[in-house]
């Protein structure tokens, strides 16, 4: 019957040795699996570090460059400042020396 037919089956597997490989072949598929996982998190930690280290330096570069650009903004406020009063001085000194030389008529 039935019965009958199946045993065999059971019996011509390899029995508990394939069983043991099964469990093998899992434990070894499981290895894998969490060694890949492993893997894929190193990944995705060695990206997640890159992208903060590189919004870390733009950050900086950013900071670097208002930094510059506010100096630089100094420098030329204050260079054009100098300029405006060298020449007011000069306007002034050659006032004068205009009324120096109108006055003595």
């Amino acid at each position: 019957g039935p019965i009958a037919h199946r045993r065999p089956r059971v019996v011509t597997g390899a029995g508990p040795s394939a069983a043991g490989d099964a469990i093998a072949a899992s434990s070894a598929d499981a290895v894998a699996v969490a060694v890949a996982v492993a893997a894929a998190v190193a990944v995705a930690v060695a990206v997640a570090v890159a992208v903060a280290v590189a919004v870390a330096v733009a950050v900086a570069a950013a900071a670097a460059a208002a930094v510059a650009a506010a100096v630089a903004a100094a420098v030329a406020v204050a260079v054009a400042a100098a300029a405006a009063a060298a020449v007011a001085a000069a306007a002034a000194v050659r006032g004068r020396i205009d009324v120096v030389q109108v006055d003595p008529r």
